[in-house]
């Protein structure tokens, strides 16, 4: 049973997003082969100049509808009055929380992922993918040369887990926001100043943390920050330590809401 929640909540979201990927990948291919004509040509260069910019906004627009549908479904679905509806299935506020979770973030890897193939096909072009590995490996050959591979592999990972617990936070922060928000008569604006309230709280936490460090023995931290990859490392394991932190509070936080405080009225 709990499938079909997933498979719905996936097909429901990329219904909406799958049209913007074949728009995605068809202008990357009209670029590329506007590309391949004479650019002295007045019609060929409009060609050119139209698609490239078509291209670049439907980037912005991918990522754009993808994180509005993603935050739009879990505001419909569980906060408005189609909330009726959807507490009746028989699953936990819990499970719902996190199928609206995974789903989103998985939708969000596969925008990225849309992106990086229409670049693959803008960047078609004899031999000009193997150049770019070829940099690639000479950038990971050098990198490793410096630094022990086990190291590189290490902060690989890393950055990795940062992007991607950082991108399970952000989402988080919707869903804590529209929790709170949904507690008052105008959801949507105590939605939005429960945002704005909430990032400028962790603004000021930031610097609370920070500037002390940094009055306290400047040159020490100067010294920290320009010590090399460990300094990176320790730097990326606390960043992402903090952001799991966030991530989890915003998911016990919303949990709490939509279990204990969930308004429908």
């Amino acid at each position: 049973m709990l499938k079909k929640l997933y498979k719905h909540e996936f097909y429901s979201l990329f219904r909406t997003l799958w049209p913007i990927y074949i728009m995605l990948a068809g202008l990357a291919i009209i670029s590329r082969i506007s590309f391949l004509f004479n650019t002295d040509n007045i019609f060929i260069s409009f060609i050119q100049g139209t698609s490239t910019t078509l291209y670049v906004f439907s980037i912005f627009g991918l990522f754009i509808v993808g994180e509005v549908i993603i935050v739009v479904r879990f505001y419909k679905h569980l906060l408005s009055h189609e909330g009726y509806l959807t507490f009746t299935l028989p699953f936990t506020a819990t499970q719902h929380l996190v199928c609206k979770l995974v789903c989103g973030v998985v939708i969000m890897i596969l925008n990225v992922l849309a992106v990086i193939c229409s670049l693959l096909i803008l960047a078609l072009e004899p031999g000009l993918i193997e150049e770019m590995f070829s940099a690639l490996g000479e950038v990971w050959r050098e990198i490793v040369r410096t630094n022990s591979t086990g190291t590189v592999i290490l902060i690989t990972i890393q950055i990795l887990l940062f992007i991607f617990i950082t991108s399970i936070t952000a989402l988080l922060m919707f869903y804590v926001s529209m929790a709170i928000g949904q507690q008052f008569k105008n959801r949507i604006a105590a939605s939005v100043v429960s945002y704005i309230c909430i990032y400028a709280a962790l603004q000021m936490i930031s610097s609370i943390i920070i500037m002390p460090i940094m009055i306290v023995n400047i040159d020490a931290f100067e010294n920290f920050m320009m010590s090399g990859i460990s300094a990176v490392q320790i730097v990326l394991a606390a960043i992402t330590l903090y952001q799991l932190i966030l991530g989890t509070t915003y998911f016990l936080i919303t949990r709490h809401m939509l279990t204990k405080k969930l308004n429908l009225e």
